[in-house]
């Protein structure tokens, strides 16, 4: 899961429901995730390979959201480190009866995101991209309150700073090589997930607060 705000929330969705269905189910992050998240993720500290294969065998208790993490991030208070995606690649050979549940960048919670060169980080093994994009943003203007780093998206699409936001626009950054898809596997599925327009009590709820 890549791109706008909502990502961890859908994960948390993901989990459940794919337990439900009696699937094995681990998440991760190559990034980073709140330490004080409130739907109970269940952190899982594995700072090496050897330690994300011990952990991916662990036993866990029903509905019980295995997440695993490097520990607490550097410099950044109440954020949890991801693991290397490398490490996703392996343990996913490893164990092919596990789905494997990976977000792979931040937006700050923004709808829209201007990704830099680095970004998103996702896993060669990475079978199904999800981009997430929040649709509240079109017809607002293209800022920092509507979009993560929007100057990114002035460089990639040559729209002007404070532009219109437009389905356009978003299929353009979609679609753009250094965009959404920047680092995809060749051979995934790609499966946007639009958040539609709602009221922000609609979202919270959503999202689980």
């Amino acid at each position: 899961m890549i791109g706008g705000g909502g990502k961890t929330g859908l994960m948390v969705y993901l989990l459940d429901e794919l337990e439900k269905a009696g699937k094995k189910v681990i998440a991760s992050t190559t990034t980073k995730l709140s330490a004080d998240y409130p739907r109970g993720l269940s952190f899982r500290v594995a700072d090496s390979l050897s330690a994300v294969l011990k952990q991916v065998v662990k036993p866990h208790s029903p509905g019980e959201r295995v997440t695993l993490v490097q520990g607490e991030a550097e410099n950044e208070t109440g954020k949890m480190a991801g693991i290397h995606s490398d490490w996703i690649d392996k343990a996913s050979a490893a164990h092919p009866d596990i789905i494997f549940l990976v977000e792979g960048d931040g937006s700050a919670g923004r709808s829209l995101k201007g990704h830099l060169t680095h970004e998103p980080v996702i896993p060669a093994a990475t079978g199904l991209l999800i981009p997430v994009i929040g649709i509240d943003c079109i017809g607002k203007a293209l800022d920092d309150e509507s979009a993560h780093r929007p100057s990114r998206i002035t460089e990639l699409t040559g729209t002007e700073p404070g532009a219109i936001i437009t389905g356009e626009l978003i299929i353009q950054l979609l679609f753009h090589p250094e965009g959404y898809l920047r680092n995809c596997p060749t051979d995934a599925v790609v499966l946007p997930f639009i958040i539609p327009r709602i009221s922000p009590l609609q979202f919270r709820k959503w999202k689980g607060f």
